[in-house]
């Protein structure tokens, strides 16, 4: 049976507060603040704690890694809390397009959302691949490709994919971020 969820479109940027996991929170930050300077209205999470655990377990299968119970947890504390506009509200995932199961965070997140009473929440994907092949087929980028979006991919996620170092050299020293 194949389920037909709601996407984020472009109009979606001007309506709708995207909820963002806390989950690598220096690089979250740099996406908020990307995603910002684009135009979009985003808040990440700062919820946690075992009661984000449990319902994340409530919704998910106790296989499921243990950093896709607390992110589903996390947005779905979220939602119940009655803060957000529901139909105002969008939430934005990670892929990896890599043999980690996080490549599955938004089938899990989208299965979850209609056990829990959500099913009208768009969730966008953020994924990185460009070329042909690369690009993960499950959804388009958030709306239109965006200058701080670019400026993430370039700095933000290549620096954390390198453990926190740069190749870049000034003096002939590395430099150290």
């Amino acid at each position: 049976m194949e389920y037909n969820y709601p996407k984020f479109t472009p109009e979606m940027k001007k309506t709708h507060t995207i909820l963002i996991p806390n989950m690598a929170i220096t690089q979250f930050r740099l996406l908020e603040y990307a995603l910002r300077y684009d135009g979009y209205k985003c808040e990440i999470l700062g919820n946690c704690g075992s009661a984000v655990a449990q319902l994340g377990l409530k919704y998910v299968h106790n296989d499921t890694c243990y950093p896709a119970l607390l992110v589903i947890g996390q947005f779905l504390d979220a939602l119940d809390t009655g803060k957000y506009d529901l139909e105002h509200t969008a939430l934005i995932i990670t892929q990896t397009g890599g043999g980690c199961r996080a490549s599955n965070y938004i089938h899990l997140l989208r299965k979850a959302l209609v056990k829990a009473g959500y099913p009208e929440i768009p969730v966008a994907s953020l994924n990185f691949g460009s070329g042909k092949g690369q690009r993960l087929p499950d959804d388009p980028p958030a709306g239109p490709p965006c200058a701080g979006l670019h400026l993430l991919r370039r700095y933000a996620v290549r620096f954390a994919q390198s453990g926190g170092t740069s190749t870049r050299t000034r003096r002939g020293l590395p430099i150290r971020w």
